[in-house]
């Protein structure tokens, strides 16, 4: 008799399916899937579009021009990039004679948010003419 007045009958409890009997189960194989080679973001800054940092860094390598801009507000997306938070950056850039505020959405790193009234550098890509965020200004 097993425990709590059940039998045991043929090494098993009465009442339970019988289980594997000896024999080896062998599951179908499936093919492997084919990896996807990882996408990349396009250093854009239009509405929806993600400027990285290390985009920017490679054009200031190769010699692209730099803008310093004063951040207006920052707003957190809510979205991050492996524990980077993506923020819509409200900066105004002064070309010579006037300021004008300039949308930008970018991953920046979660020790140097900007905040409110600091400067930051901002680099024009060759390819579009938009702005890059490029980090904080010294």
């Amino acid at each position: 008799m097993g425990l709590f007045g059940r039998e045991r009958k043929h090494g098993r409890h009465a009442g339970e399916p019988p289980g594997n009997t000896g024999g080896a189960t062998v599951a179908p194989q499936t093919p492997a899937p084919t990896p996807v080679p990882p996408t990349t973001v396009p250093p854009t800054t239009a509405a929806g579009a993600v400027s990285l940092p290390a985009t920017a860094q490679h054009l200031l390598a190769m010699g692209a021009s730099a803008t310093k801009a004063r951040v207006e507000s920052v707003t957190v997306t809510g979205y991050v990039v492996g524990q980077d938070p993506v923020v819509d950056l409200l900066v105004s850039v002064e070309p010579g004679r006037g300021r004008r505020p300039v949308p930008l959405r970018t991953v920046v790193p979660r020790i140097t948010v900007p905040r409110q009234g600091e400067t930051v550098v901002l680099v024009t890509d060759p390819t579009t003419g938009a702005y890059l965020y490029a980090g904080l200004s010294l």
